[in-house]
Protein backbone atom coordinates (compact mmCIF):
# COMPACT_ATOMS: atom_id res chain seq x y z
CA UNK A 1 0.00 0.00 0.00
CA UNK A 2 1.24 3.25 -0.85
CA UNK A 3 -0.74 6.28 0.65
CA UNK A 4 -2.97 3.95 2.08
CA UNK A 5 -3.76 3.22 -1.40
CA UNK A 6 -4.42 0.24 -3.31
CA UNK A 7 -2.08 -0.42 -6.98
CA UNK A 8 -5.37 -0.35 -8.65
CA UNK A 9 -6.62 2.92 -6.63
CA UNK A 10 -2.80 4.47 -7.32
CA UNK A 11 -2.46 3.70 -11.13
CA UNK A 12 -6.16 5.11 -12.01
CA UNK A 13 -5.51 7.92 -9.71
CA UNK A 14 -5.34 11.45 -11.87
CA UNK A 15 -2.47 12.74 -10.45
CA UNK A 16 -0.61 9.41 -11.47
CA UNK A 17 -1.96 9.87 -14.71
CA UNK A 18 -0.90 12.89 -15.32
CA UNK A 19 2.35 11.83 -14.19
CA UNK A 20 3.17 9.52 -16.79
CA UNK A 21 1.76 11.85 -19.10
CA UNK A 22 4.39 14.48 -18.21
CA UNK A 23 6.89 12.21 -18.81
CA UNK A 24 6.34 11.55 -22.07
CA UNK A 25 5.56 15.12 -23.28
CA UNK A 26 8.46 16.85 -21.71
CA UNK A 27 10.79 13.38 -23.15
CA UNK A 28 12.09 13.34 -19.03
CA UNK A 29 12.14 17.04 -18.13
CA UNK A 30 11.12 16.67 -14.28
CA UNK A 31 8.67 19.45 -13.09
CA UNK A 32 6.05 18.34 -10.76
CA UNK A 33 3.39 21.25 -10.09
CA UNK A 34 2.47 20.15 -6.89
CA UNK A 35 3.62 20.82 -3.82
CA UNK A 36 5.97 19.02 -1.71
CA UNK A 37 4.96 16.39 0.68
CA UNK A 38 1.29 16.46 -0.72
CA UNK A 39 -0.60 13.65 -1.63
CA UNK A 40 -0.49 15.30 -5.24
CA UNK A 41 2.99 15.60 -5.66
CA UNK A 42 4.03 11.91 -4.63
CA UNK A 43 1.23 10.29 -6.82
CA UNK A 44 2.40 12.73 -9.90
CA UNK A 45 6.08 11.81 -8.58
CA UNK A 46 5.17 7.91 -8.59
CA UNK A 47 3.42 8.28 -12.16
CA UNK A 48 6.70 10.12 -13.72
CA UNK A 49 8.91 7.21 -12.43
CA UNK A 50 6.69 4.25 -13.58
CA UNK A 51 6.59 6.18 -17.21
CA UNK A 52 10.59 6.71 -17.17
CA UNK A 53 11.31 2.65 -16.45
CA UNK A 54 8.40 1.58 -18.97
CA UNK A 55 10.36 3.93 -21.30
CA UNK A 56 13.37 2.08 -20.65
CA UNK A 57 11.84 -1.22 -20.93
CA UNK A 58 10.26 -0.86 -23.98
CA UNK A 59 13.28 0.59 -25.63
CA UNK A 60 15.56 -2.58 -24.49
CA UNK A 61 12.20 -4.43 -26.11
CA UNK A 62 12.55 -3.01 -29.35
CA UNK A 63 16.25 -2.85 -29.24
CA UNK A 64 15.70 -7.28 -28.90
CA UNK A 65 13.32 -7.23 -31.42
CA UNK A 66 15.58 -5.51 -34.12
CA UNK A 67 18.55 -7.98 -33.51
CA UNK A 68 20.88 -5.21 -31.87
CA UNK A 69 23.22 -6.18 -29.79
CA UNK A 70 21.61 -5.69 -26.23
CA UNK A 71 24.80 -4.94 -24.36
CA UNK A 72 25.75 -2.56 -26.43
CA UNK A 73 21.10 -1.52 -26.62
CA UNK A 74 21.90 -1.33 -22.48
CA UNK A 75 24.49 0.99 -22.48
CA UNK A 76 22.85 3.63 -24.86
CA UNK A 77 19.33 3.08 -23.08
CA UNK A 78 20.97 3.12 -19.69
CA UNK A 79 22.77 6.71 -20.31
CA UNK A 80 19.43 8.36 -20.91
CA UNK A 81 18.08 7.00 -18.26
CA UNK A 82 21.07 8.14 -16.07
CA UNK A 83 20.49 11.48 -17.70
CA UNK A 84 16.77 11.93 -16.72
CA UNK A 85 17.95 10.51 -12.99
CA UNK A 86 20.08 13.25 -12.43
CA UNK A 87 18.37 16.01 -14.19
CA UNK A 88 15.17 15.06 -11.34
CA UNK A 89 17.57 14.57 -8.42
CA UNK A 90 18.72 18.74 -9.68
CA UNK A 91 15.14 19.36 -9.73
CA UNK A 92 13.92 17.60 -6.74
CA UNK A 93 16.85 19.18 -4.26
Amino acid sequence: MFLGLSMNQITSNPYYIEGGLSYRRTKGRYKNPYPIHSEEFNLFERGWVQAQRRSYDIQAQLATKLGLNKLNAKKVDRSEVEKTKRAYKRRKG
